[in-house]
């Protein structure tokens, strides 16, 4: 019998193909945030208060005192693949005392030339706002990157003046002197801002944000922070510096301002998995 050909070579059958994992877009898992951090303030430029368009007396005090020490808190949470919502608030205080070289009444409060007088402050401030990727719009993101910052902010001063030992004084013509008196003021005010981040290794971060407002012949607000932070799983630690200044209405009897500066330094905590 004739020698029979051999069969057809079959072709391999080859596994399908697995496909890569995708790169997150972040190093990190974004979720919920809360953290705390102590702000060790320093004066640039001492808190006063200073005589309105609508003062009928000289009511201006400068260096109200040095600021000390204070705290904050602020959170995160995502709402985009690109912006993250931050809230913030801390509580800076204050202290000093002088004695007055000309007859002046914060908050009609009158207070004749020669008066050795205490002041003592607090401010409070605090922001909502959206922290947006801007440049470049890619993923997984870039080592430098680019966002907007888009605000709502509060800013409270209040501050107290004291005659030590001196009980207040009613004048002929019913004015009050000498004694304590309080009184604050308020802004309420957008932000627009935006923040320069690049990270040096996958969980360590180098950040520069700053973001104001202001109108013309009133209040006005600005702010900047520059930060460095190391992330190991759900702990974060930051550390840097802040500085915030700040000026309310002038169209009033008296207004208040000031600048405050300093080093801070805080630790945050991510829920990863719960959100």
């Amino acid at each position: 019998p004739s020698a029979q050909p051999p069969p057809a070579a079959q072709p391999a059958i080859q596994a399908p193909a697995v496909p890569s994992k995708a790169a997150p877009d972040y190093p990190d898992p974004r979720t919920l945030m809360l953290g705390v951090f102590y702000f060790a303030a320093q004066p640039s430029t001492q808190p006063e208060i200073k005589g309105g368009s609508q003062a009928t007396a000289y009511q201006d005090v400068s260096n109200l005192g040095k600021e000390k020490a204070g705290f904050g808190a602020e959170a995160s949470y995502p709402i985009t693949r690109t912006g993250t919502i931050y809230a913030e608030y801390f509580i800076d205080k204050g202290d000093g005392s002088q004695t007055t070289t000309v007859i002046t009444s914060p908050f009609a409060q009158t207070y004749p030339a020669g008066t050795k007088i205490t002041s003592s402050y607090n401010i409070q401030h605090g922001r909502v706002y959206l922290d947006d990727l801007l440049f470049p719009h890619f993923f997984p993101v870039r080592k430098f990157r680019l966002k907007s910052i888009w605000a709502f902010e509060y800013t409270k001063m209040s501050a107290t003046f004291d005659t030590p030992g001196v009980a207040s004084v009613v004048d002929s013509s019913g004015n009050t002197t000498l004694g304590t008196i309080t009184g604050s003021h308020t802004t309420f005010l957008p932000e627009l801002g935006a923040a320069a981040e690049y990270a040096i290794a996958p969980h360590i971060l180098l950040r520069a944000d700053a973001a104001g407002f202001g109108i013309p012949h009133s209040s006005e607000v600005w702010e900047a922070n520059a930060t460095v932070s190391w992330r190991v799983h759900n702990v974060e630690v930051v550390a840097g510096g802040k500085i915030l200044h700040f000026k309310t209405t002038p169209n009033a009897s008296d207004y208040l301002q000031g600048t405050v500066d300093g080093a801070f330094a805080g630790v945050r905590y991510h829920f990863n998995g719960l959100f």
